[in-house]
């Protein structure tokens, strides 16, 4: 993206509008800040009743370069990390 880090983070990190750029998928914070360790965030990917909801807690936090996820639903398990690169 042509575009400084820390406006790339600020979008990124807007939970509730990544269904703008992850198409079929709607977030929501559901504990916390979604801006710190420990909060949670639930992201539901599919139309209608049929799809799947993806659980996280963030377990790390450094804006604008990092934010590392664990997946905690039934289908997606593991973790997810966001790096941010100038």
């Amino acid at each position: 993206m042509a575009a400084p880090a820390q406006r790339v983070w600020d979008l990124l990190f807007e939970w509730e509008r990544q269904g703008e750029w992850m198409l079929g998928t709607s977030v929501e914070v559901t504990h916390g800040d979604g801006a710190s360790v420990g909060s949670s965030v639930a992201a539901w990917t599919g139309a209608g009743r049929i799809g799947f909801l993806d659980t996280m807690t963030i377990t790390a936090w450094d804006p604008p370069r990092l934010c590392e996820v664990l997946h905690t639903g039934k289908v997606v398990k593991g973790t997810g990390r966001f790096e941010v690169l100038a």
